[in-house]
C-alpha cells in the first residue's frame, strides 16, 4: 500500500524512560507508538494527540513535565505523519480520506497505552487536529476516561465565512473528480519552518520554533508539508459532524484552552462549543498564537496553571 512503513526509533533526546514500538490500527496501518513512565508515585496516565504535521519528538518538553507529575504517558503519530504510514509517493502531502481512520489509530494507541497503564485515571489531551480527533475519540468512549484535555482544537477554521465557504466547495469538487491528492491552493511540500519564524502563526517563542526546525532539517522523515484537498475535504466533514453532536453530550470534566492570537482554528467554534457543553472549562490565553504547547513561558505558566487544578482534580495526589 506505501513505501513508507512504521518506524519505531525515537529521535533526539527523549525524556527518560521512553519505549517505542511499531503497533497496527484495525485496518492495517503501521503506526508508531510510544511510553513513558511516571516518574515518582503515579497518580494516572495522559494520553496525546498531537495535531497536523506533528510528531512524538515535537511533545517532548510536555512528556517530561507531565511525567514529573506523576503521570505515565503515551504518545502516537497519527498516520500520514511523523514515523507512522503515509500513503502518496510524496510523502510531504497531508493525505487522508476520511477522518474516521484517525479514529482507528486513535482506538490502537489507547488499546496498547491501556496494556500499560491497567485501569489508572486516564487523561486524553488533543491539540489542534489531534483535538478534533480527541473530541470524536471522547464521544465515543468517556465512559472509559477521567477527563480530557483540548488546546487549540480543530472544531472550525481561523478563516472568514467567505472563504470557508469557498474552501469546502473546491476541496469537495477536487475531491469528486479524482484530484484529492493534490496540494490545496497555497499549499505545497514545504514545512511550517521552512517558511521560517517571522510570520509563522503557531508561537512567539523563537528558541521552541527553531528546536522544530532543528529536529525536521536533521531527520527530514518526520517532515509534512501542506493539505491536499481530500484531507480538508474530510476535515470539514469531521468539524461538521462534531459540531451537529447535542448540547451536553459531554459527561466527563474537560479543560478547554484557545489563544486569543490564533489565526489557524476558530476560536468562535471553540466558544461555541465550550456554550454548548456545560463540563467544559474554558481557559483563554492572552498572547497566544495557536500552539500554546510552545508558546513563550509567560502563556505556559497559564496553561500549566490550569492543567494542574484540572489533574489535581480528575487524578488527585494520594497521600
Amino acid at each position: 500500500m506505501t513505501a513508507h512503513p512504521a518506524q519505531a526509533v525515537l529521535h533526539g533526546e527523549p525524556p527518560k524512560g521512553g519505549q517505542c514500538e511499531v503497533i497496527t490500527a484495525s485496518d492495517g496501518t503501521g503506526l508508531r507508538f510510544a511510553h513513558w513512565p511516571a516518574a515518582g508515585p503515579v497518580r494516572g496516565a495522559v494520553l496525546l494527540a498531537q495535531g497536523r504535521t506533528e510528531y512524538i519528538e515535537k511533545a517532548y518538553e510536555w512528556i517530561g513535565a507531565l511525567q514529573s507529575r506523576g503521570f505515565h504517558v503515551g504518545a502516537f503519530d497519527f498516520r500520514g505523519q511523523g514515523l507512522s504510514q503515509r500513503f502518496l509517493p510524496n510523502r510531504r502531502r497531508g493525505y487522508v480520506t476520511d477522518f474516521k481512520h484517525f479514529q482507528h489509530d486513535y482506538d490502537a494507541a489507547y488499546a496498547r497505552f491501556r496494556q500499560t497503564t491497567g485501569d489508572l485515571p486516564l487523561v486524553v489531551f488533543g491539540h489542534s487536529m489531534g483535538g478534533l480527533a480527541t473530541t470524536r475519540f471522547v464521544s465515543r468512549r468517556q465512559q472509559e476516561l477521567s477527563g480530557a484535555m483540548l488546546s487549540a482544537p480543530m472544531l472550525g477554521l481561523g478563516l472568514s465565512p467567505a472563504w470557508t465557504w469557498a474552501a469546502w466547495i473546491v476541496s469537495n469538487v477536487s475531491s469528486t473528480f479524482g484530484f484529492g491528492d493534490r496540494y490545496v491552493q497555497g499549499c505545497d511540500d514545504r514545512t511550517g519552518p521552512d517558511r521560517g519564524f517571522e510570520d509563522n502563526g503557531l508561537t512567539h517563542d523563537r528558541e521552541r520554533f527553531e528546536r522544530h526546525e532543528h529536529m525536521i532539517t536533521k531527520h527530514p522523515d518526520l517532515a509534512l508539508g501542506g493539505t491536499t484537498h481530500a484531507w480538508l475535504r474530510a476535515g470539514f466533514r469531521e468539524m461538521a459532524g462534531i459540531a451537529a453532536l447535542p448540547d451536553n453530550w459531554l459527561k466527563i470534566p474537560l479543560l478547554l484552552a484557545s489563544g486569543d492570537e490564533d489565526t489557524v482554528v476558530s476560536n468562535k467554534a471553540i466558544t461555541d462549543f465550550a456554550r454548548r457543553n456545560t463540563l467544559t472549562e474554558h481557559i483563554h490565553l492572552k498572547g497566544s498564537r495557536h500552539e500554546p504547547l510552545i508558546e513563550v513561558d509567560a502563556v505556559q505558566n497559564v496553561f500549566w496553571a490550569a492543567i494542574d487544578d484540572f489533574l489535581d482534580r480528575v487524578a488527585p495526589r494520594k497521600g
